[in-house]
């Protein structure tokens, strides 16, 4: 069943999930009454089970890909930092970009929104 619902794409080698997504684009199949994430489900049909306290990080960093060679089972904590390495706009994520003390935030994006800001204020001041 789930061998039907991707497509190999010829570039990145990635099988794009053709079947229903999350917002945040991971694949779900269902099995009876159950919801199961396509990615793990093939992975475990193709390389066995995922180890225990481990989650599979997607290599190519493609959310819609369930190909097995394309994920490496991680603990949680390395694949929640593999996540943070650009900001919702595509700029790198290093020490020097980084502001705040409690949320990373994108230096660059930061003084974008602060530069807007202050002629937003300036024209209706």
């Amino acid at each position: 069943m789930i061998e039907t619902l991707f497509i190999p794409e010829p570039n990145t080698g990635c099988f794009l999930w053709l079947g229903y997504t999350n917002a945040a684009g991971y694949g779900y199949v269902r099995r009876g009454q159950r919801r199961l994430a396509a990615h793990r489900v093939y992975y475990e049909q193709i390389k066995g089970p995922i180890p225990a306290g481990m989650q599979l990080d997607h290599l190519c960093n493609n959310t819609h890909c369930v190909n097995p060679d394309h994920l490496q089972p991680v603990l949680p904590i390395d694949n929640h930092d593999q996540r943070r390495k650009f900001c919702k706009r595509g700029h790198i994520l290093t020490p020097d970009n980084i502001t705040g003390k409690r949320y990373k935030r994108c230096r660059i994006c930061s003084r974008a929104i602060a530069l807007a800001s202050y002629h937003r204020r300036k024209i209706y001041a």
